[in-house]
């Protein structure tokens, strides 16, 4: 798989706009004067059957972008203390589907880690219907439900640079090896929650929110009656394209990185989800690392 992507099935036919995000500049810059960001905004309400505030782009969008620069340093960290040269991804907000250079175009509705141009794109009206679910259901703010999809799509980049040892992903099914990724990568979501969590960074309230938005964003929900390998629904060899897991496994390999750091997150599987037959070039470190 050259890219990875957390896709909520959408399509708007709005020309590709992308929303700069340069560090520093306020969370106003997220809501854009024109009839074009008007259109999807609405279009977004329309499909997600949720409220899309402009002030709740404002929020969401700066609290996100406020959170790259930890999620930055967390990893530089984790790298550092390994030995591993680190290199930071690209982060690019846009809405109303993006052109990407190395993947293919975007529609809105999607999270996205592009592999050639090491690039994360995060559709901002997203962001904050993810946020706008947990705030429904749960009455929380929700802000940590948008940081764990940056935090996820920030893993793919890590596995870029940390890929699977050759023998354990050897004779695994294609889509088989793509959800070893996905819930590796809310795995490292975890992790940096962990030392956020850590550092006194994060609102107690915030691990909830981010475990419940990895249950919301599982494929069983997308499609009542598909479960995982785990519960005998699917084999290992019919995995359906783009599958990212059930809730309560993504949900779950997200505790595991927040209690257990990166060297719980690199393994491979060995019939059942969740119980490792090669750990092999782990990362080492602890989700309670000195702060930033």
């Amino acid at each position: 798989m050259q890219h990875r992507k957390e896709k909520l099935q959408l399509a708007l036919l709005i020309a590709p706009v992308l929303i700069g995000a340069p560090a520093g500049v306020g969370s106003r810059d997220f809501v854009l004067n024109t009839t074009q960001f008007e259109a999807a905004r609405r279009q977004a309400i329309q499909t997600y059957g949720l409220p899309i505030d402009l002030n709740d782009v404002q929020s969401v969008g700066g609290f996100v972008r406020e959170n790259l620069n930890p999620l930055d340093q967390a990893w530089r960290q984790i790298f550092a203390t390994n030995g591993i040269a680190y290199t930071k991804p690209a982060v690019q907000f846009y809405f109303g589907g993006v052109d990407t250079t190395g993947c293919q175009h975007l529609d809105a509705g999607n999270s996205f880690f592009c592999y050639p141009n090491r690039t994360i794109y995060l559709d901002i009206f997203y962001l904050v219907a993810r946020q706008e679910s947990i705030r429904q259901i749960y009455g929380t703010p929700g802000l940590y439900a948008a940081v764990a999809v940056a935090a996820h799509e920030f893993g793919h980049a890590i596995e870029q640079s940390v890929p699977f040892p050759a023998a354990v992903i050897r004779n695994r099914d294609a889509n088989y090896i793509a959800l070893m990724h996905e819930l590796n990568a809310d795995c490292y979501a975890g992790v940096f929650l962990g030392v956020l969590a850590s550092n006194n960074g994060m609102d107690p309230r915030g691990l909830n929110e981010a475990l419940e938005s990895r249950e919301l964003a599982g494929d069983d929900r997308a499609v009542p009656g598909l479960h995982s390998p785990l519960t005998g629904r699917l084999t290992f060899f019919n995995i359906p394209d783009g599958y990212h897991g059930p809730g309560d496994e993504r949900k779950g390999w997200l505790l595991r990185g927040y209690q257990h750091g990166p060297s719980s997150c690199r393994a491979g599987y060995n019939g059942s989800f969740g119980s490792m037959d090669d750990t092999s070039g782990t990362i080492k470190g602890s989700a309670l690392l000195p702060a930033f």
